[in-house]
């Protein structure tokens, strides 16, 4: 699918999202998921057609920083978005025995907007925009 096309389908889903969340008891998280469809169409109409790569990539719109004064692991705020998250793990799954390991998780990209948190998800994500 053509970006064009991603667009589209991606503001056919804001609407529904937008409709759900003017219910009388929608849940919060619709506002949410408005404000990171918002950014995602707006991040794609910048984007320019037929996959070229962009000319210049701007950090500054791209990244955030986790402002919690907790240990990182613990709690995220981000700055961009104001989205809080708190006791964050990762789940290992022993191939073998089926075990599950919990490990201390710190965020790369903020859940709610999507904006990079560090230098190695910023590496990520501008590989991704690049290829």
């Amino acid at each position: 699918m053509k970006i064009e096309g991603t667009i589209k389908q991606l503001e056919s889903i804001l609407d529904h999202t937008r409709s759900m969340a003017a219910e009388a008891d929608a849940d919060e998280i619709w506002k949410e998921d408005i404000a990171a469809l918002e950014f995602a169409i707006a991040a794609l109409r910048s984007m320019p057609e037929a996959g070229e790569p962009p000319a210049y990539i701007d950090r500054s719109k791209w990244t955030a920083k986790n402002m919690t004064d907790q240990h990182p692991v613990d709690q995220f705020i981000c700055s961009e978005c104001g989205a809080i998250f708190e006791d964050f793990s990762l789940c290992k799954i022993d191939e073998d025995s089926g075990d599950k390991e919990y490990c201390e998780y710190e965020l790369k990209f903020c859940p709610a907007c999507g904006r990079t948190i560090s230098e190695e998800a910023w590496e990520k994500l501008e590989r991704r925009l690049r290829e």
